[in-house]
């Protein structure tokens, strides 16, 4: 079965994997300096929408170390959140 060819522009792709970027290392920036910790886990997670990959390709078909890099990137935010949540609870 032949593949549909991809609507969408090389520069779209491109502005997406630097958002994704930008928002992930300010997301660890934030996550290491600041004493706001709720900026991180924003970060990090607006870094998830801005998926650096080929957004056309569903997910089941998608290579697993693509999949792994998300839910890796999934299970960094939710330990920011984590970590956001556990930090509210001492002041």
């Amino acid at each position: 079965m032949e593949r549909p060819t991809s609507t969408r522009p090389a520069a779209a792709a491109n502005s997406n994997r630097w958002a994704y970027g930008l928002f992930t290392l300010g997301g660890i920036f934030l996550w290491i300096i600041s004493d706001d910790r709720s900026l991180a886990f924003t970060f990090l997670g607006i870094a998830l929408v801005a998926d650096p990959f080929d957004q056309t390709v569903m997910w089941k078909d998608r290579p697993k170390w693509q999949r792994a890099w998300l839910i890796a990137h999934l299970g960094l935010t939710a330990a920011a959140l984590g970590w956001m949540i556990g930090l509210g609870d001492r002041i």
